[in-house]
């Protein structure tokens, strides 16, 4: 596949559908294209089933690179094994547009590390429902705001006749949304149309941390999100909007001269210059090449979210199973029990082990976090993540467990 195709990221509206259905297990959308709540149960449906992974990268240290187009298409839309932002976000996008959703890829940086596009989020543009306009369908660029007005009034731009000319030489959306993408990025325009702020929606589903609906740009900036205990908004800054994190976040280490007087930390910025996948290709490689930058060798990270107040996840050797409750909301009791299967003669132990918070009703949330070896880490993964083959797991394991005994842990 050619640099150019390795950008445009086609997917046939059957093979879209196929994936929803049986990889996310989700339903089909009852109206094309799909209105914002059904975008929001495809978000949740991304969470609960595509874990923010990295034991496939760590699987192949030997041959490590920033995934192309086929990869993502392999490791996401055909085995459905989840992985890390760029894969993760890419595949959403190409599934959204398929279904005749504009929507496209931008890159986030990581505020207290100075890391530029070294995280990627989608950008979901909801036009009317019975037309999509050309300006809405612009790909390629790096200034302007992003909507639609009334009177679909564009920036002049020399590129506009051409992607103008192919909308109308096409009756059906979803092919619209699909060769006007290719047109721009063929052409490389450098305008983005200016629309109503209010269409346009940020979605994530894979940043590690939970953001299981998509977020107005206009009306719910400064919003307070609480998903699985986490309390997040999204703030604008100038031209850059920022997602900030209070309640319920683990400051990383260095990290703490961050946080403002009111308990909020800036986590990542982004801007809604789309970008294609090639142009990530560079910046990625401190996440997906480097060894001394990226912390996906030395670090394992998976995490899967079930619903708005259900998370598990393992963190390098410690799993992690939360319940987060209403006040007032007495927790399921059966939650959790049982779920972890017996893996040693030493389990009873560990399990009494395990911090379990009171279930009383002023408590906000019960969490167990257990340390587990290489064979009980094995044995969680294939419990918990089993859409991550099982070959995998065993060399990310093993190459894991070798870095900490070279380092000295």
């Amino acid at each position: 596949m050619s640099e150019e195709q390795n950008d445009i990221l086609e997917l046939p509206k059957q093979e879209a559908e196929e994936f929803v259905v049986r990889i996310l297990e989700e339903s089909l959308p009852e109206t094309y294209p799909p209105n914002i709540e059904w975008i929001n149960c495809l978000i949740q449906a991304f969470q609960r089933k595509q874990p923010f992974q990295n034991i496939t990268l760590m699987s192949q240290y030997a041959t490590r690179h920033v995934p192309t187009w086929e990869d993502i298409y392999r490791d996401i839309l055909q085995e459905g094994k989840g992985g890390l932002c760029l894969s993760l976000n890419f595949a959403f996008a190409a599934v959204l547009r398929s279904l005749g959703v504009c929507a496209y890829s931008a890159a986030a940086d990581y505020v207290a590390s100075c890391g530029r596009a070294v995280h990627a989020v989608t950008i979901i543009h909801l036009c009317t429902p019975h037309r999509m306009c050309p300006n809405c369908l612009e790909y390629a660029g790096t200034s302007g705001r992003l909507g639609c007005t009334s009177e679909c009034q564009v920036r002049k731009s020399r590129d506009f006749p051409r992607i103008k000319n192919s909308y109308r030489h096409f009756g059906n959306r979803e092919k619209n949304i699909s060769r006007t993408l290719k047109v721009c990025q063929t052409s490389k325009c450098r305008k983005i149309w200016t629309f109503d702020t209010d269409m346009v929606y940020l979605a994530g589903v894979g940043c590690g941390f939970p953001t299981l609906q998509a977020i107005n740009l206009k009306d719910d900036l400064e919003k307070v999100y609480v998903d699985c205990g986490l309390e997040y908004c999204i703030i604008k800054k100038a031209h850059r909007y920022l997602r900030m994190h209070r309640a319920g976040d683990e400051i990383p280490e260095g990290e703490k001269e961050c946080v403002n007087k009111d308990g909020w930390r800036p986590v990542f910025s982004f801007t809604l210059t789309p970008r294609p996948l090639s142009y990530f290709q560079q910046t990625m490689r401190s996440i997906f090449v480097n060894l001394e930058q990226s912390p996906y060798f030395t670090e394992l990270h998976l995490v899967r979210y079930l619903n708005f107040h259900e998370m598990i996840a393992l963190k390098n050797e410690t799993c992690i199973e939360s319940l987060y409750f209403h006040k007032n909301k007495k927790p399921d009791c059966n939650f959790l029990e049982g779920s972890i299967i017996n893996t040693s003669r030493n389990w009873k132990a560990k399990k009494s082990e395990m911090k379990l918070c009171n279930e009383s009703s002023e408590k906000k949330h019960r969490r167990n976090k257990i340390k587990l070896n290489e064979k009980e880490m094995l044995f969680f993964i294939r419990e918990h993540f089993p859409m991550i083959p099982g070959y995998e797991a065993e060399k990310a394991l093993h190459h894991y467990f070798s870095v900490q005994t070279k380092s000295g842990q």
